[in-house]
């Protein structure tokens, strides 16, 4: 009747045929270095022999899981920050859109005000009756306009509107 063993001593026995040309490592692993032994680790294995026996995780291994799971959660990321980047371009474009139409919209506020008030300054001029018949020499017959001095005459010749009176620019030493 076969010796009944204990799953520690199967270990160790199989440990010492796996670990026979096992090498001595730079670092020890946290186990080893904890129990104040050196760390020896077979090629084969991606645990060292102390650990091997024990049935721990030995931390000189390489977590390939690990590694799997964070190079997917990184293109992930990489993901999320390219749309995150489009959607920010799309975002700038809608402002700068936004941000013209708002310039239209002043521009065009500013030349409604304008308008309206050069109505208002040609609503507050005097009317000259104008009509197919009459000349100029009649227009300027007017005994208030013969009575206004010469600034106040220049002043209303640039007023009227271009073709009545002959020329807009008149001299102001001109006398009657």
């Amino acid at each position: 009747m076969p010796k009944e063993t204990t799953k520690s001593t199967r270990r160790s026995r199989a440990a010492s045929r796996v670990f026979r040309d096992a090498f001595v490592t730079m670092r020890p692993c946290s186990a080893c270095a904890s129990r104040g032994l050196s760390c020896r680790v077979n090629r084969q294995h991606l645990e060292c022999e102390c650990c091997y026996i024990n049935g721990q995780k030995c931390d000189l291994a390489p977590d390939y899981a690990g590694m799997d799971k964070a190079i997917k959660e990184a293109e992930k990321l990489d993901e999320e920050i390219l749309e995150i980047r489009l959607k920010l371009a799309r975002k700038e474009r809608q402002r700068r859109y936004w941000l013209n139409r708002l310039k239209e919209l002043g521009d065009q506020e500013s030349k409604n005000i304008l308008e309206i008030e050069a109505e208002e300054i040609l609503e507050e001029q005097p009317e000259i009756p104008v009509t197919g018949s009459t000349s100029s020499e009649e227009i300027f017959a007017d005994p208030a306009l013969l009575a206004m001095s010469s600034d106040d005459f220049d002043e209303f010749l640039r007023s009227l509107p271009s073709g009545v009176g002959g020329t807009a620019a008149v001299s102001s030493g001109s006398s009657q």
